[in-house]
């Protein structure tokens, strides 16, 4: 039997609000025996065997973040791969909920340019 390997990124982040941001994955083997991962940020490569990595003092441009599971006989997954831009807010941003609505919980990406005490009032269709 072939064995196969694996590596998933979630479908955020697009946009980053902030000059830091961490991805979290999650790596799978028919056997279940990831070692570690290899992974890229704007080209620059590391490895750990954390399933995340937070990266800070990001420049505002677009970045791309790419990583790869390796099992116990040293075989590689396919590199998955996310871009993503990193902006510094000068007002608020509220962006679209992910999952869709219909799911039993959703997020809801907020960020503000400074520290602050903030209130977010969601509604359902009635009010």
């Amino acid at each position: 039997m072939r064995r196969r390997r694996s590596l998933s990124l979630p479908a955020r982040p697009g946009t980053v609000a902030t000059r830091t941001v961490t991805f979290t994955w999650q790596g799978q083997d028919t056997d279940g025996t990831i070692q570690r991962y290899e992974y890229k940020m704007d080209g620059v490569a590391a490895s750990t065997t954390d399933s995340n990595q937070t990266f800070s003092n990001l420049s505002e441009s677009s970045h791309t973040f790419e990583g790869r599971a390796q099992d116990n006989d040293g075989s590689y997954s396919s590199w998955a791969s996310r871009t993503f831009s990193s902006v510094v807010l000068k007002d608020f941003l509220l962006e679209q909920n992910y999952p869709n609505p219909f799911n039993p919980g959703t997020t809801i990406p907020v960020a503000i340019p400074f520290e602050s005490e903030v209130n977010l009032s969601v509604y359902n269709s009635l009010g």
